[in-house]
């Protein structure tokens, strides 16, 4: 499924199912179109960490995003969730891979819409790897995405936030201008989420952008130089990568054959 058009992008995501790593990624990513494409969500984290003050952020992060998705209209009926800790959702693979397959048996989206591999979030990380094997158990299912995050100098001494650009911008990246209503609409999800007031406005809310899913290597960094998320000490990539295989095992998939196949979508 390709799209050379913010018309034919729309078009092609109807009926999508929006997998985000944490509570704001939906509204970040598809916030503005959230009322006119009504697209299914499946968070993959709580928000918060497994600590007591890490699952008291994460009850308050429910809340916030419960009344943001009210604002966006999104009935409960149209969420699923997994529950995981922040940054370990790569330790619980197995578990999501079989939650992510069930819903998509079920609903049947026309494709998937997630983070790009760009070693800015463990978890973000983690979902782009769960959704191509998930994908690729569906006939390679088209997935799309949306940027996140990264490491804007990886080769300085200190890392720097990149936001809502692709570390790799490709032709078919599609830009998606907002009008002042949608933008209206983004601004007051967001400010729902007050507990990450001071991450959200690093991000542009005047557009929206999306690319079909480019064929990563999940056993190679996303990038030479430091990922944000190992210059930040919330992960290593080599941790990540021995748990991203050691999770492929559990679910009886062979890294190495799988990543090939990946390639090869």
């Amino acid at each position: 499924m390709q799209f050379h058009s913010p018309e034919g992008w729309l078009d092609c995501s109807r009926r999508i199912l929006l997998v985000a790593a944490h509570p704001d990624d939906e509204v970040l990513s598809l916030g503005a179109h959230f009322r006119s494409l009504h697209p299914r969500l499946f968070h993959l984290t709580s928000g918060g960490s497994s600590s007591t003050a890490g699952q008291r952020l994460a009850k308050i992060r429910f809340l916030e995003l419960d009344r943001a998705l009210k604002i966006g209209r999104i009935p409960t009926r149209h969420r699923f969730s997994c529950g995981v800790a922040d940054q370990q959702v790569i330790d619980f693979l197995p578990t999501i891979f079989s939650k992510l397959r069930e819903v998509v048996e079920r609903i049947k989206p026309s494709c998937l819409l997630s983070h790009p591999y760009e070693g800015g979030h463990p978890d973000h990380d983690a979902a782009a790897l769960v959704c191509n094997l998930v994908a690729s158990s569906f006939n390679a299912m088209p997935i799309f995405e949306f940027p996140s995050y990264h490491n804007g100098t990886p080769f300085a001494q200190t890392a720097s936030w990149k936001t809502a650009s692709f570390l790799e911008p490709t032709s078919e990246q599609i830009s998606i201008r907002l009008t002042g209503k949608q933008q209206k609409l983004k601004k007051r999800m967001l400010a729902a989420f007050q507990s990450q007031a001071a991450v959200l406005k690093l991000f542009p809310v005047s557009v929206e952008k999306f690319r079909p899913a480019p064929a990563y290597n999940f056993l190679e960094p996303p990038h030479r130089g430091h990922l944000l998320y190992d210059a930040f000490g919330w992960d290593t990539y080599p941790a990540w990568r021995r748990r991203a295989c050691a999770a492929m095992s559990s679910i009886g998939i062979d890294s190495a054959e799988s990543m090939q196949r990946l390639k090869s979508i």
